[in-house]
Order: structure tokens, then sequence, then C-alpha cells
């Protein structure tokens, strides 16, 4: 009996590892697959940083100017606005300087060609014998410029100029609403005596959208307050001194020099006997229409 037990237990012994090199040798003709792995990233190779030169390059337009001792800025005429500054990558720079010629109505510039030094935060200027040291500072796309000036009582304030870059001065956008009369003057004087008798005058106003104009003037000589309205279209010429108007009555097309600074503005034109007048007006009333 022991006899018969132990044979039946080889043969389930045999019998499991034929069985157990049956599955071994299907296994080796269909071996499992690899799971794929993931394609390694490369490593974001560092930020080069710009050199001073790399930073400066490009077209940089007048903001701003302030003077040390004033807290105020400076008043920027929408000609002078025009003003900028251009660096290349061979140490150069080349700067257009506008200013409004108010006794022949027109817009002019001054240019200037320079090679420059930089030395740490000390940018210098160069034109034939004549330099000039800035200080200067860039933050994002604003430039700003500090120079140090002597005045005549020997004391020495900072001039600092700001400019930003790649920046196209639009006085359309600052045109844009309605405007009040604050002020007149004639050959240089203070008119508004005149401006206020009888408030006629007072009631002037212009209103500007983004492609007409349309303009309120009274006629101060007349025994009742006459109002007379120009309307049209208008564009801003290109060197931006003038308004350009075309009437919607006739077509007639007529331009007024303009001058508009610190949430001024100014037309100025001459008047019948030869006379200089300007007109300033500003976005918040005056005087009353009553």
């Amino acid at each position: 009996m022991k006899r018969i037990y132990i044979l039946s237990l080889l043969s389930l012994l045999l019998f499991a590892c034929q069985k157990e090199n049956s599955q071994g040798k299907e296994n080796l003709g269909n071996p499992t697959p690899e799971k794929p792995q993931p394609t390694p990233i490369p490593p974001t190779p560092p930020t080069k940083e710009k050199t001073p030169e790399e930073l400066l390059e490009g077209e940089w337009r007048l903001l701003s100017i302030k003077d040390s001792n004033d807290p105020l800025e400076r008043e920027l005429s929408n000609c002078k606005r025009q003003s900028s500054i251009t660096f290349s990558k061979e140490y150069k720079a080349s700067e257009v300087s506008y200013y409004l010629d108010k006794e022949l109505g027109e817009c002019k510039h001054n240019s200037h060609q320079y090679t420059i030094s930089i030395q740490k935060d000390q940018l210098t200027l160069i034109e034939g014998a004549q330099k000039e040291t800035y200080t200067y500072r860039i933050k994002e796309n604003i430039l700003t410029l500090s120079f140090p000036l002597k005045q005549k009582d020997g004391k020495t304030i900072t001039v600092t100029t700001t400019y930003k870059k790649d920046y196209l001065y639009n006085p359309k956008k600052e045109l844009v609403g309605t405007w009040y009369i604050h002020h007149l003057k004639r050959a240089g004087y203070d008119y508004n005596d005149i401006l206020e008798n009888g408030q006629c005058m007072t009631k002037e106003k212009i209103i500007f959208t983004d492609t007409d104009i349309k303009i309120y003037q009274y006629d101060l000589g007349s025994l009742q307050c006459k109002e007379v309205i120009y309307q049209g279209a208008y564009e801003i010429s290109e060197d931006l001194s003038k308004i350009i108007v075309t009437s919607k009555r006739n077509g007639f097309k007529g331009n007024r020099e303009f001058f508009l600074s610190d949430g001024t503005l100014e037309l100025f034109g001459y008047i019948a006997n030869g006379d200089l007048e300007q007109k300033f007006y500003r976005k918040e009333k005056k005087y009353t229409d009553e």
C-alpha cells in the first residue's frame, strides 16, 4: 500500500513539472512586451542676459522731462513729443529733437549723431569735441536719462528725461472729448476782460470725436450773443502741429495750428488786424453758460 502511494505521488509531481515546462515554452514564444519609456526632456538652456548695448538698441520716443527743483514735469507740446533717440549695435545713436516755433507757426527739429560709451550705469553721448554723460536706467520699455545741469546762479539741478521704446505719439487720443474755453490772448496780452464781457465768448467750446470736430463760436460784437457752429471731419498734419478740418457744409479745407500740453489745448492764428490770437481750452468748465 505504501508502495502504491509513493508511485502516485511521483506521477503527480511529474505531471506538474511537465505542465510548468509547457507554459514556460509558450511564454518563450510570446514574451511580455516591455512598457515604453518616456522620452527624456532636455534641460532648458539658461537664458542669456542681454548686454547694455542690446537693451538700448531701438527707437525711444520722448515721454516727459522733469527738473529736480520743480515738483511738476515740464510742459511738452504735441510738436516736442515727436522727439526721439535711436541706438544701434555699433555704439552709435541718433537724436531728433523737435520744437515749436510760435512766431512762424511751424514745428521744427534738430538732428544729432553720437558715438556712445557705456560704463556701468553711465551713458556718454559724444558728438565731435562735445560729450555729455548721463545716468541711465532701463525698466521694461522705459528709458530714463538723468543729467546734472549747472544753472546761471551756480546751483546744479538734475534733469531727468523719460523715453518709451517703439512708442508712437497720437494726439487724437488726447483730443477726443469736449473742450471749454478758459483763457484768451492777443498780441501776447491777456484779453480775459473781453472774453468775459457779457458772458458771450465764455460759451465757446470744441467737441472732438475720433473723426469729426464741432466748434461753437460766439460773436462778441453783436447786440445779442450770436452762435456760429463749424463742423466737419478733421485730421492731424504729419508734423502734428495743425488740425486740418474739411467743412461738412461746403467741403472747404482749412487748418489751425494747435498746442497740446498738460491738459490744455491751445489754438492760435492771426486775426484781421494781424495780431496773433491764442485761445486756451480745457476739458473742465471754467464759466457757466448762463
